[in-house]
């Protein structure tokens, strides 16, 4: 699986609301590999920053200097 845009992210996550209006009340969970050999609850909105070499550094708005985000964190 290749990796997935934040917009077609939040794409399906509209057509799953729209869809199905009971799952704005749901719990958000993630699981932790690709084969769901865990899940857990999403305890944090999402965040935008940089991700580099498996590590991700959240920032403020007024932050980001003349370097631009790359990544949203979703949890």
């Amino acid at each position: 699986m290749g990796h997935v845009l934040f917009k077609d992210y939040v794409k399906r996550l509209n057509e799953i609301l729209d869809e199905n209006p009971e799952t704005g009340d749901m719990d958000v969970i993630y699981s932790t590999d690709g084969e769901g050999n865990s899940f857990h609850v999403v305890y944090y909105t999402p965040s935008i920053g940089f991700y580099q070499n498996n590590d991700f550094t959240s920032v403020d708005d007024d932050e980001y200097g003349d370097k631009k985000p790359n990544a949203v964190c979703i949890n």
